[in-house]
């Protein structure tokens, strides 16, 4: 004989299908591709259920929403992380690789599409503005941990980066990641070098000789 699940555990075990379906349906389509049907028809349960555990369809999305862009700063903690090396290169292929997903070229693609698509709800769009402090911090993290500096600040690198992704995508870039880790190099300095840049400004200053009226 089966044993019958109780109906408690099986509405919480429909209720975590419903979640990791709309996971799913954010993460291929972005928010412009949710609805309750996605999401039913990806749990593989009747379209009713969405709304039965989920009266408002908008709780969903933002669960959904939120599991998705953990993972996004759970890939970039773990790039950052494992961050080897020193100096403008290291640091590039690091903030490059830690704020880009992984993947072939598409999936940056992929990614900026959902991103655009994500302004035009509410409630994916406060999300993603709860983000941007994270991407920051990252930024930050390679920073000190390669050494370098940048006459920009972090958020400013934030947007270099998505501004250089969209501009290489939107020009059919094989590979949208070099054009960003290209645009890094171009603002971020060795922190030694920087040092000893002030260092011998401020000696050759010390050395002027007094002007006396």
């Amino acid at each position: 004989m089966t044993a019958r699940v109780p109906r408690q555990q099986r509405g919480a075990d429909r209720r975590d299908a419903l979640l990791a379906a709309a996971v799913d349906v954010v993460s291929e389509h972005g928010p412009a591709g949710f609805s309750a049907r996605s999401v039913a028809t990806r749990a593989q349960l009747p379209l009713a259920a969405v709304s039965y555990y989920f009266p408002r369809l908008d709780d969903l999305l933002g669960a959904a929403v939120e599991v998705v862009l953990q993972q996004w700063i759970d890939h970039g903690s773990r790039v950052v992380a494992a961050v080897h090396g020193t100096g403008v290169d290291a640091a590039a292929r690091a903030i490059t690789d830690a704020l880009l997903p992984p993947g072939p070229p598409d999936v940056v693609r992929h990614r900026y599409e959902h991103l655009l698509a994500a302004a035009g709800h509410p409630v994916s769009a406060a999300a993603m503005a709860d983000l941007r402090p994270v991407l920051r911090g990252l930024i930050a993290e390679v920073l000190s941990a390669t050494g370098t500096r940048s006459r920009f600040s972090t958020d400013a690198l934030v947007s270099l980066v998505d501004g250089t992704a969209v501009g290489a995508v939107s020009e059919g870039r094989a590979d949208p990641r070099r054009q960003v880790a290209s645009a890094l190099r171009e603002v971020l300095d060795p922190r030694e070098s920087q040092i000893s840049d002030n260092a011998q400004e401020s000696q050759s200053s010390n050395e002027r000789p007094e002007i006396r009226s």
